[in-house]
């Protein structure tokens, strides 16, 4: 099953939520909503994998576009939330996670950052 991403502005953060399996059509959605809300000002994200099952090397590479996008930028924050195992050992291999900071759950995250859950 072909995953989808889904997306709404709360706050200043900009939330993402990734559902079932993340491939390269779900990426690119991914790549062209990230720029559209980039373009508009919006400078933290979250993404949410709490309902995604796993994610291919396509999609791997738009998320590291996206995260090569905001390096270097200094009023850009990332956040992740609730990766899945099989989801994790490709973006640990990448070094994505090194850019993004990670809570173990949707509920953690959202209480930390000050969003509805």
């Amino acid at each position: 099953m072909v995953g989808r991403v889904t997306s709404a502005k709360e706050e200043h953060i900009h939330v993402f939520h990734l559902e079932g399996y993340i491939e390269e059509t779900v990426g690119a959605d991914l790549k062209e909503k990230f720029k559209q809300e980039w373009q508009k000002g919006t400078r933290q994200y979250l993404f949410d994998f709490s309902r995604a099952t796993l994610i291919n090397s396509m999609a791997l590479a738009d998320l590291l576009e996206v995260v090569s996008d905001s390096i270097g930028e200094p009023d850009v924050l990332l956040y992740i939330c609730q990766i899945p195992e099989k989801c994790y050992w490709g973006l640990s291999a990448l070094g994505l996670l090194n850019h993004m900071t990670e809570f173990a759950t949707f509920v953690e995250a959202a209480k930390e950052l000050g969003l509805k859950t």
